[in-house]
């Protein structure tokens, strides 16, 4: 069961919402909270929740202060963005404060809870309209210029393929079955690809990718 806490301003979205992600196979609701600063309160009472699903435009404390608030001391916890603005800035920020992913609130049910799944699992999330916008954040001039450079002296074949694969948010083990390895193969050069690009978890790794063009 992921025990799940939701943070919006909003009372009946909020409301909507917990019944909504209730009603998935899995899934458990432990707490509500009105802004980031109720949030961090909640965290203090209930250390078994795994899963934050966020707002970023609130009162009081707003989703990207909270997220630099409880990243550093709530390192497993995994922060699922929610949210209307599909803005660069407000996506870019959000990844880079430590986000597993980010989705819109105008999204389905279905993808919803694949999105849900697919942070746990993974521990990244953002559907294909949100990486475009993703990778035009995140692709500076410099980023640009090193997709000039042979990555692949840096990387292996095998190990690019396992990092575009891991950018469409495909998990361990669905990679394992795509390219005919054992999953702990997978997790081996998934660990390889954090010590080469200096990145500490899979959203900065796709980060990464993103910023030097590897992601078209």
């Amino acid at each position: 069961m992921i025990k799940i806490g939701i943070v919006d301003d909003h009372t009946l979205f909020r409301a909507g919402l917990t019944r909504l992600v209730n009603s998935f196979n899995d899934c458990q609701v432990i707490f509500q909270a009105g802004n980031g600063q109720e949030l961090l309160n909640k965290l203090s009472e209930k250390e078994d929740v795994e899963l934050i699903l966020l707002d970023l435009k609130m009162p009081v404390m707003g989703g990207l202060e909270a997220l630099e608030k409880l990243k550093p001391t709530y390192k497993d916890l995994k922060v699922l963005v929610i949210s209307m603005h599909d803005d660069i800035p407000f996506v870019v920020q959000a990844m880079k404060k430590g986000a597993n992913g980010y989705i819109l609130k105008d999204i389905d049910a279905d993808e919803l809870n694949t999105a849900i799944n697919k942070v746990m699992d993974l521990g990244f999330y953002v559907n294909d309209k949100l990486s475009k916008v993703l990778i035009h954040g995140l692709t500076t001039d410099e980023g640009k210029k090193k997709r000039n450079i042979k990555l692949n002296e840096a990387l292996t074949d095998i190990e690019q393929e396992i990092l575009e694969l891991i950018c469409q948010g495909l998990t361990s083990q669905e990679i394992a079955d795509k390219i005919f390895r054992s999953r702990r193969t997978i997790e081996g050069h998934k660990q390889r690809l954090l010590d080469k690009t200096n990145t500490k978890n899979t959203p900065a790794l796709v980060a990464w990718a993103f910023r030097h063009g590897i992601v078209e």
